[in-house]
Order: C-alpha cells, then sequence, then structure tokens
C-alpha cells in the first residue's frame, strides 16, 4: 500500500491527476492524504473511486458531488465532510472530526464497519448498512424543506450528541427484510424540532431505542412516531402531539404539557 499525498496548496479535483504527487491518483491500494496549506476542498464528482483508506487535515473539506466513492481502511477526516449527491461508502472504521454534512445521495456503512462522526452537521439523503454510524455533537436529521431521510438495509444510528429532527425519516428503503435501529444513547437527546419531523415505518417498523431524552419541543400539530419505541429514558413533549404508531414498551418518565398517544 502507498502513500500518495494531495500536492496542491489549494483544493480541486480528486480525479485530476496532477494534484497528487508523483502524477498519479490514490486507488484501491493507497493511502491519501490532504493536508493544505490553507483551507480547502477536494471533490469528487462523476465517476468510480476506491482507496484503501483516506487521512485529511483539520482545515481541509473532502466533498462528493457524484460519482460513487468508496473507502476501504480506516480512515481519519480531521476536517469536514459533505456529500451531496452520488454515493460514499465506508468499509472500514472511520473517524469524521469536521462537521458531516450528508444532504443528499447514499452514504452507506458496509457490514462490519463504523463512521463515528464527532464534530455535528446534518444528516439526510439515503444512509445504509448494515454496519455502525455514532454520531456526536449536534446534527441536524431530515430536511427542512420537506426532502424526506431515508434510513435501512440494517443500518444502526447510535446518537450520543443532539439530534433535531427537522422533516421526516423513513426507516427501510428496499423492502421487509431489512430494517433499521437507532438508539438515543444515554447523555444524548432526540428532539422532534417541527411539525414536519415524524418517523414512519416503510414496509416493517423500525426500532427506535431511547436511553437518555426523546422529545419533541417544535409546532403544536402531531408528529408521527413509526417506529418500535422501547425508552428507558425521558419522554417530553412541550408542545404539540407526539403519536406513538409503532408499539414497543415504555418505562421511563413522561412529561409536557404537549400529548404523548
Amino acid at each position: 500500500m502507498a502513500t500518495i499525498s494531495w500536492m496542491l496548496g489549494t483544493g480541486g479535483a480528486w480525479d485530476q491527476q496532477a494534484n497528487w504527487v508523483g502524477g498519479v491518483a490514490p486507488g484501491s491500494a493507497d493511502t491519501a492524504v490532504i493536508s493544505t496549506a490553507a483551507a480547502a476542498t477536494v471533490v469528487v464528482g462523476a465517476g468510480n473511486f476506491t482507496v484503501g483508506r483516506l487521512i485529511t487535515a483539520a482545515t481541509d473539506t473532502f466533498s462528493i458531488s457524484g460519482g460513487n466513492w468508496t473507502d476501504n481502511g480506516a480512515s481519519t477526516l480531521g476536517g469536514a465532510f459533505a456529500l451531496s449527491s452520488g454515493s460514499a461508502t465506508f468499509n472500514g472504521a472511520t473517524r469524521i472530526f469536521g462537521a458531516a454534512s450528508i444532504t443528499g445521495g447514499t452514504f452507506t456503512v458496509g457490514a462490519g464497519a463504523t463512521v463515528t462522526a464527532t464534530g455535528g452537521g446534518a444528516l439526510a439523503g439515503t444512509i445504509t448498512g448494515p454496519g455502525t454510524l455514532t454520531t456526536g455533537g449536534n446534527f441536524t436529521a431530515g430536511s427542512a424543506n420537506g426532502t424526506a431521510m431515508f434510513i435501512g438495509q440494517d443500518i444502526t444510528w447510535n446518537n450520543g450528541g443532539t439530534a433535531s429532527l427537522i422533516g421526516p425519516i423513513y426507516q427501510g428503503i428496499a423492502s421487509a427484510s431489512e430494517t433499521s435501529v437507532i438508539n438515543n444513547l444515554a447523555g444524548a437527546s432526540f428532539n422532534f424540532a417541527s411539525d414536519s419531523a415524524s418517523i414512519f415505518a416503510q414496509y416493517i417498523a423500525g426500532t427506535f431505542n431511547n436511553f437518555s431524552t426523546l422529545a419533541k419541543t417544535g409546532g403544536t400539530r402531531s408528529s408521527v412516531f413509526g417506529a418500535i419505541l422501547n425508552s428507558t429514558g425521558a419522554i417530553q413533549v412541550s408542545s404539540g402531539t407526539l403519536n406513538l404508531t409503532g408499539g414497543g414498551a415504555i418505562s421511563g418518565s413522561e412529561s409536557g404539557a404537549g400529548l404523548l398517544r
């Protein structure tokens, strides 16, 4: 496995061979290193790309705006990560320390793989497994313009920070043979922040395990909670209605001026 470094002091296109030391872009057996003198963005556009692993500096942004990207190793993204179109597949143990902005396309965590994103950001588009995504910091989920977020194909999402749901989530993508699990970890919070925020079941209901605080603080109307809810933590409905349609087991506390049904 060779280590191939970004040659420019600025950003640019991943697939431009001249942007890399040695004049060859990294391949499936290589470690790609991006560390520029000033903040820069390296962009993956159209095409299919596979890398052994990726290392980026804290000031650099790695952005996918098309094509299909596959990362097979234990990668460390010190800076921001953005996916707006195309696909990104991570098959190793990856850490993202900067903001992770997934606003479109398909984000996949492969079998046995983990992605840990601790810098906050945004989750939308399609997120699939069967690996594990763990988030920390402040994340929004869904889209305020009504664009849905889809999670499924046996993904596990561990929320370890503050997740604010601002649009709909659909659990289940392709069939009744796959599902998804959301774990709201101890010390975390998961908040329905508007009336547009709902969790819907496609094919079969996914599972939501609440070990901390599940809340509805935004809007005055009803938000649907279609997942199977297992809650040993607190449920707080400050306004509107949180309508539980997926069943489950609740043994923790319930509070707030709103309605829980």
